[in-house]
């Protein structure tokens, strides 16, 4: 299986809460119920509370690649 474009969302308990190509729907459905509340209300550039992810909760958004050096948010955000 090639690793490129492939991300892995995993909750603080390490549960997989999703495997697969960061361009899937299903990671839209997966963030979307942590999506930064703090982001979209004040509509902070930079949010001290997500530190720029644009996501709040007990997450991890990674590449399958270790590799890959591309940001992981950048690219499921636009």
């Amino acid at each position: 299986m090639k690793l490129k474009d492939q991300i892995i969302i995993k909750d603080w308990a390490g549960k997989i809460l999703f495997e697969g190509n960061y361009k899937d729907k299903q990671v839209d459905q997966v963030l979307e119920a942590n999506r930064c509340q703090h982001c979209q209300i004040d509509g902070y550039e930079v949010c001290e509370v997500c530190e720029g992810t644009g996501y709040w909760g007990e997450f991890e958004v990674y590449w399958k690649d270790e590799n890959d050096e591309r940001n992981v948010y950048e690219c499921i955000n636009y």
